[in-house]
């Protein structure tokens, strides 16, 4: 049996270590270095970054200073007054680059106002300001702007965005067309035939029709929009859920995280009495 006072260091070892224990001849005083009562002086007592006891957080107190636009674009900046020094007549961002006048990797272009020109020229831009526009009604006229939707690919966050909601619908639509294992399609088409104007055709129709199919994706997004209404209502009367919402990021984080599970509960719930529901009404007693 293996005592605690044989316990010895392993072979190799080049250095001793003392084994501290509480007492006043531990070495460490009586309670060895854990200090009295503390919320450190026990085990598993830790706390989550940033939390300060329940007082307001440092994160909270510190004045917040701008914001940051997920939808801003930095443009190679250039002004009236420098088109007018050049002899370029078509200016454009590949013009400006290869006559040595910017020296950037940014690939937009933005004329602003300063400075006069009198000679017109045709401009190639993505963006012009108000400034410049009265400044030469040549420029005006003849600017060539980026369309709406290269624009909107240009922005890296929100086309990884568009690119996401484009997978998530595609995954989603193809999803509509799996039936569920163990259903007769048939039956269930003849079903719906019948029951129009009733709560299932209702049900079917928000589905965008996966429920007429009994599809593995039958429910959509119900339950999730289900399960945010009830977690936003419980935010207001459970003080716990009133709590996290005053925690900025973090508290929102867990609501968050509370919301999914819920929306998976809800999914068991409502898929066990829609399919009890469905059986009952084709096969009455």
């Amino acid at each position: 049996m293996l005592r605690l006072g044989e316990i010895r260091n392993a072979k190799g070892a080049h250095k001793e270590v003392k084994r501290l224990g509480r007492g006043r001849s531990s070495g460490r005083g009586k309670t060895a270095g854990k200090g009295h009562k503390g919320q450190l002086a026990r085990t598993g007592g830790q706390s989550r970054t940033g939390f300060e006891g329940g007082q307001m957080p440092l994160y909270r107190r510190l004045p917040k200073r701008g914001f940051t636009n997920i939808f801003g674009q930095d443009f190679a900046i250039v002004n009236v007054g420098d088109l007018s020094k050049l002899s370029l007549t078509d200016i454009s961002l590949e013009t400006l680059k290869a006559s040595g006048k910017l020296k950037t990797p940014l690939k937009t272009l933005k004329i602003l106002g300063n400075g006069e020109i009198t000679r017109a020229i045709k401009v190639k831009v993505n963006a012009i300001s108000d400034s410049a526009k009265p400044s030469n009604t040549n420029i005006r006229e003849q600017t060539s702007m980026s369309s709406g939707a290269e624009g909107l690919v240009k922005i890296p966050e929100l086309r990884k965005r568009i690119f996401l909601t484009l997978f998530l619908l595609a995954v989603y639509r193809m999803g509509v067309h799996v039936p569920t294992p163990g259903v007769d399609s048939a039956a269930l088409t003849q079903f719906f035939q019948n029951s129009k104007g009733t709560i299932f055709s209702w049900f079917n129709l928000f589905s965008g029709g996966a429920l007429e199919r009994f599809s593995v994706f039958a429910l959509g997004v119900m339950p999730y929009i289900s399960s945010s209404i009830i977690f936003q209502l419980l935010t207001v009367v459970w003080p716990y859920l009133h709590e996290l919402q005053k925690e900025g990021e973090q508290g929102r984080k867990k609501i968050n995280q509370y919301t999914r599970y819920g929306t998976v509960l809800l999914c068991i719930i409502q898929g066990y009495g829609i399919a009890a529901g469905l059986e009952q009404m084709t096969n009455p007693p």
